[in-house]
């Protein structure tokens, strides 16, 4: 029986169960191009049949099922007729590298207790941080660092950057990646109002997962050992929250010149 159309129409109609909507962290703008938007799992083999077609291009990643995309900055997973869904596991990856990956998990409602609310209730912000080919303002001010453990790249790792006394105040989050290299760009405000110091004392601090906490790198999936991410707010799906299992952490003041990104700092070294 159809819903919206006399019944000599043949009717198909898609609900949206989650529209995922792609944001630049540090400027606060959606995404100006496409980045790889997958249900997330570690990705198959490539049959051979398919590499030797492809002249060997086609990478395991590229056969994950994708989210539908009508924008850019817009993805979607649909209600199959009959299937419930209970979360959604999401990896978001950029071949380029000019932003971080991520990998979250969606509380997907019922479609009766999801049609109680408005369509933009099941639509999340999803900030992504800057990597290593991100294009940096002019006059930014900020930290290119690295994240070491037992001498080799510490991935995944996160950084804040907080000015001033007590608990201070942030003013730049980053995301390692699997390198163990990081990009954090300051906020404008960091410099506070009236005249500029010389220098800016940032207090940063790496967090990452205990060592004993720490998985293996999987071998057919470059992501498999990135925290999924269990988004139960804006914050998190933002990425302001740092993850509980990052109980271990590292800090330091650092001293910016304003305008300037510093990469001759010594790496973050966790034991």
């Amino acid at each position: 029986m159809n819903s919206f159309t006399p019944s000599r129409y043949s009717e198909s109609i898609r609900k949206g169960a989650l529209g995922v909507e792609l944001w630049d962290h540090h400027r606060a703008q959606r995404l100006q191009r496409t980045v790889d938007v997958s249900v997330d799992g570690p990705p198959p083999v490539v049959p051979n049949w398919l590499d030797a077609q492809s002249g060997g291009k086609t990478l395991p990643k590229d056969l994950l099922p994708r989210l539908y995309s009508r924008r850019t900055y817009m993805y979607a997973l649909f209600y199959k007729q009959g299937t419930v869904i209970e979360n959604a596991d999401i990896r978001v990856y950029d071949a380029s590298r000019e932003f971080v990956p991520r990998r979250l998990q969606f509380t997907i409602p019922s479609i009766a207790a999801a049609e109680l609310s408005q369509p933009s209730a099941r639509v999340t912000a999803v900030g992504l941080f800057p990597s290593a080919a991100y294009s940096v303002p002019s006059g930014a001010t900020g930290l290119r660092g690295r994240v070491e453990r037992e001498g080799k790249p510490l991935r995944w790792a996160r950084v804040e950057a907080r000015i001033g006394g007590g608990a201070g105040t942030v003013v730049g989050r980053a995301q390692g990646d699997d390198r163990g290299e990081f990009l954090l760009i300051l906020a404008p405000r960091a410099g506070g109002v009236g005249d500029l110091p010389a220098l800016l004392s940032v207090n940063v601090t790496v967090y990452a997962r205990p060592k004993a906490a720490t998985p293996a790198v999987p071998e057919n999936d470059p992501l498999g050992d990135m925290e999924i991410e269990a988004v139960s707010g804006a914050a998190v799906a933002w990425g302001d929250v740092i993850p509980a299992s990052y109980t271990s952490k590292v800090s330091r003041v650092v001293k910016l010149a304003f305008a300037t990104i510093r990469s001759d700092e010594l790496p973050f070294v966790f034991t």
